[in-house]
């Protein structure tokens, strides 16, 4: 799918594009769509947005990503991006592991840094769980980690650590 359309209001130019391939259902395959709005100022607000998905062995992996942004006539642009990776997630034992990004930009290139990772997995005849955050970025004055790590656990017990 790709269709640009200008449209003039009042004599002000307005243009709405929008492009688009695969398959937009939550099934296995790859999908995008970028979209564009240009406003007779000359600002550009925009965004985009991936997935590739596939199931091997009853376990479903994928990536994805997105992203918004609002750029300025004279060239400074201000964004947020998001992208996120799932390996071998089982929909019965609810194991996976994932990976999650953010990242905010403002409009002098300064950012702020989001990192998650979450795993939940069997731990021999238990299971076991982890996550961490990481908040980076020129926008803060240092690094700020959080990580919960549950080694083993079951209905009965858990042993866990926190690190921070």
């Amino acid at each position: 799918f790709d269709s640009k359309n200008k449209v003039e209001v009042f004599s002000e130019k307005y243009e709405l594009n929008v492009q688009s391939q695969g398959n937009p259902k939550p099934v296995d395959g790859k999908f995008n769509v970028k979209v564009s709005l240009l406003l007779p100022t000359g600002r550009q607000f925009g965004g985009e947005f991936q997935r590739d998905a596939s199931t091997k062995d009853e376990k479903r992996s994928g990536k994805m990503a997105a992203s918004v942004y609002d750029k300025q006539p004279g060239g400074k642009k201000r964004s947020v991006e998001w992208a996120g990776e799932l390996k071998d997630m089982d929909v019965k034992t609810k194991f996976f592991d994932a990976v999650h990004n953010v990242k905010y930009s403002d409009l002098e290139g300064k950012d702020v840094v989001l990192d998650v990772t979450l795993k939940h997995a069997p731990a021999g005849s238990y299971k076991s769980a982890a996550g961490s955050l990481k908040v980076s970025g020129s926008l803060l004055p240092q690094v700020t980690e959080l990580s919960v790590v549950v080694d083993e656990y079951c209905e009965h017990h858990a042993k866990y650590h926190v690190n921070g």
